[in-house]
């Protein structure tokens, strides 16, 4: 976190601040999805900014779908960059740990 070496109050301010952004934007991005707009886009961009317990194994689990996996790689051969390869559970249960 780029404020980690700040004051604990100024740290914990900016802290409740981005979650009270991401779930601004994920609440948004739910009246979107029955309104014209990018709703499901903003809902994605609230759970980025979202700090919550499983966070890191959704990201995986929508990481490794096949349409998600395909266009990051689509991407990242327009930009000359080697495909994303996602380990095996196994591997990143030992280094979370």
């Amino acid at each position: 976190m780029p404020w980690a070496s700040q004051h604990p109050v100024i740290r914990g301010i900016l802290l409740i601040g981005k979650n009270l952004l991401g779930f601004i934007f994920v609440v948004v991005g739910i009246v979107l999805l029955a309104l014209p707009g990018q709703g499901l886009l903003t809902v994605i961009i609230g759970i980025m900014l979202l700090d919550f317990p499983g966070k890191f194994k959704l990201e995986r689990w929508v990481i490794s779908q096949k349409p998600a996996i395909r266009s990051i790689n689509w991407l990242r051969h327009r930009s000359n960059c080697p495909p994303l390869e996602i380990p095996e559970e196994s591997e990143t249960s030992a280094t979370q740990d």
